[in-house]
């Protein structure tokens, strides 16, 4: 095969013969100019088909211009100038190749010396400046060993995986706590990929979701005491496995996280955080990654989610295309109209703010295993933007086959999962007790969500109260209507079959 490098970044649309098309890109990482667009023409006069992003790099290459020159190459990279290793940016660009066919597959990471098909080369490769802060600046050790080495070799893009968490046992003479089970099932509908701990206040889900956190990272048992442990199952389709990444997003109602102890090695470990004066920076350096590794259409797929809030979809969504421009002294990101990205993100409202850094920061960090731990969503977001908000982090981990265990109150949230990803949280002194719900949640109405999981205190305010006198006096669910001349509500009246059921089965 022929391995061509255009001299400009012109893509290519034109037939020709069979080729792989190196489209040069001027950034830069850390002033390594390494990015390159693969396209494939198949076959004799077939047209391209653009393959994603991919690092090129010499070994031994020093900050500065690409040393890749343009030409034509029979076979690969020109090995007259050294040893050159390449490493895709994203689980898609392995994916493409594998659908090319065994043969062609193998032919093209060998002539690009993929770094993900040659995991003995990795082995010492990923130590060396340029890989280091180039190619690896957006992709995980891990997940070149695990996911992009599992594609390259023709295994499945997404995998399942399954871990429990065994909470930390406080009072020994109390009965011993039984795991939470999580399990992600790629492409399963309703997705798996969102798992909640709901309950009322006081009822410590932060406490647990803080352990979580602390067990994720802590590889050496040593803070098991305190923070309980996670146990990798073994699947139908491998072995188990640790996390890749370990996210903690932040509000600020998050400042307890700031605790959880240095992680080990093998585990990257990051905080998306809210804090004043950085999210700014935190939003421009995430966005550059997400540019730099050929993320966009993924973070717009993520932004546009959002489309149903008018608010962000004027602010943000009309104009959000990235150019890169200058600006004395250093590089910068404009809109498509021109205006500075970080001059957009500082004019959002606290909750659009909140929204475009969480999702931007996570279309940039997710990769396969990630796990995202998320305290109250809720805190800053309307139920709309809420509800948008979380199917828009649903796509994304279930695209990125990752996992985010969010604890919330929001009937809301729990409206967007099954009910064999929630969990009821509720305390007995020190003893925390999670259980699954009783009735399906995925779609289900507010008011019966929020019956289930608040139950008895709901029933003491408001409305709530009035329809339960009506249910315990009438027992039949038209008579309980017409004693409110019919004026209820879609809640009330899923409330008023809630309070039947519970009666009937002898809790009311």
């Amino acid at each position: 095969m022929r391995f061509i490098v255009q001299p400009t970044r012109a893509f290519p649309s034109d037939a020709g013969p069979r080729a792989a098309l190196l489209v040069p890109d001027r950034w830069d990482d850390h002033h390594y100019k390494t990015s390159f667009d693969l396209w494939i023409r198949r076959g004799p006069s077939t047209l391209p088909v653009e393959i994603g992003r991919v690092k090129i790099a010499l070994l031994d290459q020093e900050p500065g211009p690409s040393p890749l020159p343009t030409g034509i190459y029979e076979g690969g990279l020109p090995r007259r100038l050294g040893n050159w290793v390449s490493l895709g940016q994203d689980d898609l660009y392995y994916e493409r190749i594998k659908d090319l066919g065994p043969a062609m597959c193998r032919e093209i990471l060998n002539g690009l010396n993929d770094l993900a098909l040659n995991l003995g080369v990795f082995a010492t490769a990923r130590w060396t400046s340029a890989v280091r802060q180039s190619l690896l600046r957006s992709v995980a050790d891990y997940t070149v060993v695990g996911q992009f080495n599992r594609i390259a070799a023709g295994g499945r893009r997404l995998a399942d995986y399954r871990f429990d968490y065994h909470p930390p046992q406080t009072d020994p003479s109390l009965p011993a706590r039984g795991p939470l089970e999580f399990e992600v099932t790629p492409e399963s509908t309703p997705p798996t990929n969102i798992h909640v701990l709901i309950g009322r206040n006081g009822e410590g889900k932060t406490t647990l979701l803080h352990s979580l956190a602390q067990a994720a990272v802590n590889h050496g048992g040593l803070l098991e005491a305190t923070a309980g442990r996670i146990v990798h199952l073994p699947t139908e389709f491998g072995e188990p496995q640790t996390f890749a990444n370990v996210l903690l997003v932040s509000s600020s109602a998050f400042d307890t996280y700031t605790g959880v102890r240095p992680p080990s090695p093998t585990t990257r470990y990051r905080h998306v955080g809210i804090t004043p004066g950085s999210k700014a920076d935190e939003f421009i350096d995430s966005l550059e990654s997400i540019m730099t590794s050929g993320r966009y259409e993924r973070w717009l797929e993520a932004l546009e989610r959002l489309n149903s809030d008018r608010h962000f979809q004027t602010a943000v969504l009309d104009d959000c295309e990235v150019v890169f421009g200058e600006r004395p002294g250093h590089s910068a990101l404009y809109t498509g109209s021109g205006r500075l990205w970080r001059d957009v993100f500082m004019d959002l409202s606290s909750g659009h703010a909140i929204v475009l850094l969480t999702l931007t920061g996570l279309v940039d960090l997710v990769a396969e295993r990630t796990l995202v731990l998320l305290d109250e969503p809720e805190a800053h977001l309307h139920p709309p933007l809420l509800s948008a908000f979380i199917r828009a982090l649903s796509d994304l981990l279930t695209d990125r086959n990752g996992v985010a265990v969010t604890a919330t109150h929001s009937p809301v949230v729990l409206q967007e999962v099954p009910k064999t990803c929630v969990y009821k949280i509720t305390r007995n002194g020190q003893h925390i007790r999670a259980r699954r719900p009783r009735y399906e949640t995925y779609g289900e109405n507010v008011g019966v969500l929020t019956h289930e999981i608040f139950g008895l205190e709901v029933m003491r305010s408001g409305f709530y109260a009035e329809v339960e006198r009506a249910v315990h006096e009438f027992g039949d669910y038209e008579e309980v209507i017409n004693h409110f001349s019919g004026q209820l509500g879609d809640e009330a009246r899923g409330l008023v079959r809630i309070l039947l059921a519970d009666r009937e089965g002898g809790e009311l």
